[in-house]
């Protein structure tokens, strides 16, 4: 129940950040995926991974947005947060977080 609670919640913050940025026609904003092999796309090709196909309805649809795919496979919360200040040092405009499937 936790996880399709919290894929949901992530989901819908991402929705709402399309939304709010899709107003603002300032060019192109930023997404960032910071996630695990889900993100990765771990045994996809790069386009069939969730911020590739994220892209590709992006596109067709016409929205300012590019996502940056920074998943990690095996990357668990804390390794997340490790690399949080670095990540952090990029412009973006939404980071979504995808991360917790290998905590256990």
């Amino acid at each position: 129940m936790i996880r399709k609670t919290s894929h949901i919640f992530i989901l819908l913050i991402c929705l709402l950040a399309l939304i709010r940025g899709w107003s603002e026609e300032t060019g192109r904003k930023t997404i960032v995926i910071l996630g695990d092999s889900i993100a990765a796309g771990f045994g996809v090709e790069p386009s069939e991974s969730f911020p590739g196909l994220l892209q590709k309805r992006i596109d067709e649809k016409k929205l300012p947005y590019q996502i940056v795919n920074a998943g990690v496979s095996g990357d668990t919360t804390a390794s997340g947060v490790r690399r949080m200040p670095w990540l952090l040092k990029r412009k973006m405009d939404v980071l979504v977080i995808e991360l917790g499937g290998n905590d256990g």
